[in-house]
């Protein structure tokens, strides 16, 4: 069973401004398409390993960057499965 944070951004400026900044702080993140089983974002989010995503949470908050959804991928037997952690409640 392998497990990654996942986090999706309104838009693509958004997600590329903060793949920058968590690579810049030494994070292991990358880019890749929104998984068809998340309906959040645009089109791209940032996966990171779970080790990371408190960091990373607090990173883009220190710069000014509000992912729109953040996830716990849970891949199991080849089957990726997604649980919400956390919601920007002022998306608009």
């Amino acid at each position: 069973m392998d497990v990654e944070t996942v986090f999706s951004f309104l838009n693509t400026v958004q997600t590329i401004q903060a793949e920058h900044v968590l690579l810049k702080a030494g994070l292991h993140v990358l880019v890749m398409p929104i998984p068809l089983e998340i309906n959040a974002g645009c089109g791209l989010c940032l996966r990171l390993p779970p080790s990371e995503g408190r960091d990373a949470e607090r990173i883009l908050q220190e710069n000014a960057i509000a992912p729109q959804k953040i996830f716990t991928r849970t891949i199991k037997n080849g089957k990726s499965e997604f649980s919400i952690l956390g919601e920007n409640s002022h998306e608009k």
